[in-house]
């Protein structure tokens, strides 16, 4: 088969595009222009290597602690604010959704809940098994769950205490790495993608060594508040740069390629 003809037309459609990227353009119709080659595949590869790293940084300690709980003599509250405090900047100990007390009541949260079946403290009344919302209606008996249940949004009255509801809307919401978003937001946008991404995961990478070297549980909660701070600076950073680099005809893959690979790794270190 002669591929000179094709070639030519290659050529001929190439020149034609180039003539008309001689004046100004704006982002899209360069980056388009770049299609995809060496550089796309390697920047995609290595995002996903990133993208790993930041898992396992994230989630992996979850799985160490039972191993470290006899060695840095961890309680059950020491495990729990380890896990989360990667992704918290305040965390509250004692969550009334936990069973624990409501401050300013002596009352508690039963573990075992009312839509379990177990009764009210205080109320003689008992929650059916087979409430309204299975099927089945008592026309006028006061002590059936309505269909608009209190664990739906109504507050749970309990006595001496505030109500249940009003406690959780009221109590600080955990914020996660949100605590640092705003500061990686400005240093990518101020200094570039690519600085933010390389110096990040170096910075990262010696806090998560530091953290495997701890021996006290005060420098491991410290370094483990540092991981995230710090990690997700590339980690958010990552996402934006391998969609920067791609046209649009590829951005979309690229992008769902991360997170296919970040799924994988959510289903890979259970198995190790």
């Amino acid at each position: 088969m002669d591929t000179s003809s094709i070639d030519f037309i290659n050529k001929e459609e190439h020149k034609k595009k180039t003539m008309d990227l001689e004046g100004p353009a704006n982002f899209e119709t360069a980056i388009s222009y770049t299609g995809f080659g060496k550089f796309n595949i390697l920047v995609v590869l290595v995002s996903v290597i990133g993208m790993c790293c930041n898992m396992l940084d994230t989630s992996a300690l979850s799985f160490i602690l039972p191993s470290a709980e006899c060695d840095l003599g961890l309680s059950s509250s020491n495990k729990g604010i380890l896990n989360a405090i990667t992704y918290a900047d305040r965390i509250e100990p004692n969550p009334p959704y936990f069973g624990e007390s409501l401050p300013g009541s002596p009352d508690r949260i039963e573990p075992n809940p009312p839509y379990f079946g177990e009764s009210l403290p205080g109320s003689p009344d008992r929650i059916e098994p087979n409430p309204p919302y299975f099927g089945e209606s008592l026309p006028g008996s006061p002590d059936r769950i309505e269909p608009n249940p209190p664990y739906f949004g109504d507050p749970v009255p309990i006595p001496g205490g505030p109500e249940v509801n009003d406690r959780l809307s009221d109590r600080d919401e955990t914020r996660g790495m949100v605590c640092s978003s705003g500061m990686w937001g400005f240093l990518s946008d101020s200094f570039g993608r690519w600085r933010i991404l390389v110096n990040g995961y170096i910075l990262n990478g010696v806090i998560c060594v530091l953290s495997s070297l701890s021996q006290s549980y005060e420098v491991l909660l410290v370094l483990r508040f540092l991981v995230g701070f710090v990690g997700f600076g590339p980690f958010a950073v990552l996402a934006t740069y391998v969609a920067e680099v791609h046209a649009a005809p590829y951005r979309a893959s690229a992008v769902m390629f991360l997170g296919i690979a970040f799924g994988a790794m959510n289903l890979l270190i259970p198995g190790k």
